[in-house]
This record gives C-alpha cells, sequence and structure tokens, in this order.
C-alpha cells in the first residue's frame, strides 16, 4: 500500500499541468534564467568537487573529472530537451518557464547525475554510503542555490 501511495504521489506531482488559455509567458527581467547559468556553473561545481573530496575521501583528480562529467550532462539535458520541443529552443527559452530550477530539476539532477558520480567515484572514496550522502547533498544545496538565484534575478509572467 505504501508503495502505490508513494507511486502515485510522485505522479501527480510530475504529471500534472496548468494550462493558460490565451496566454503565453514573456519575461520582464533583462535576465534570463539561462544568463545566471554561469554562476550557478561555477558555484556547484565548487560545492560538489570539494564535498567529494572533502567528505568522501575521494582522490582530487578523479573527482574534479567526474564531477565536471556529471554536471556537464545534467545542465546540458534541459536544453537537449528544449531542441526536440515542438515550441522550438529559442521560444522554450524565451517564451516559457524553461528552465526555472525546482524539485523536478532536482530529481531530474538525481536520475542523470547521480549514477555518473557515483559510479566514477564508488571504488575511490571512504565509504560508498557517505559518497551517496555527499551527491544527495551537495546536490541539494547547489539545486537550491540555484533556484534562489534564479527566482531573485529573473521575473517572469503569464
Amino acid at each position: 500500500m505504501k508503495k502505490i501511495l508513494m507511486v502515485t504521489s510522485i505522479m501527480l506531482c510530475l504529471l500534472c499541468t496548468t494550462a493558460y488559455a490565451n496566454s503565453s509567458w514573456h519575461w520582464v527581467s533583462q535576465t534570463r534564467p539561462y544568463d545566471v547559468l554561469p554562476i550557478a556553473i561555477i558555484v556547484t561545481l565548487l560545492v560538489e568537487i570539494i564535498g567529494t573530496i572533502r567528505f568522501a575521501g575521494t582522490n582530487k583528480i578523479k573527482s574534479i573529472l567526474v564531477v565536471l562529467i556529471g554536471n556537464l550532462v545534467s545542465f546540458l539535458t534541459p536544453y537537449l530537451l528544449a531542441l526536440n520541443s515542438w515550441y522550438g529552443f529559442e521560444n522554450t527559452l524565451n517564451h516559457t518557464p524553461f528552465y526555472n530550477i525546482g524539485i523536478f530539476y532536482f530529481i531530474m539532477t538525481l536520475m542523470v547525475e547521480f549514477p555518473i558520480v557515483y559510479f566514477g567515484l564508488h571504488n575511490n572514496c571512504t565509504t560508498r554510503k557517505r559518497l551517496m550522502s555527499v551527491i544527495v547533498l551537495t546536490n541539494i544545496i547547489t539545486t537550491a542555490f540555484t533556484c534562489l538565484l534564479e527566482r531573485v534575478l529573473c521575473h517572469g509572467m503569464w
């Protein structure tokens, strides 16, 4: 019963959509979410690299390379999805609340980045459970930071 409730809750969160009739999204601020991406990338890489080295005891060079690869794939995934959008890449970036970071982005990040970082570093850490915890916690911190950064600097409306 618990599994059914959990799956149903996740599906309700992931599959619910909102329809706005005869309206379109536009950014009110000059700053768009992809404009703050360089800051988010730098902070994310620093937090995750330092976290894996300091708290999971991984090799410095290997941590840097694996975290770079994991984050590259993680940050590019939404843009790759936008390329295949029926709405078009340019319209998706400028006329939809596309790259707003939130819980769904965090889930997507864990699905994409977690396996890359974990399997890249699991043989090179103090304990595997600690590595898993570090990956999840650093992703929570960096996703929350990026979310806050976007909410403060980027404003849009329907």
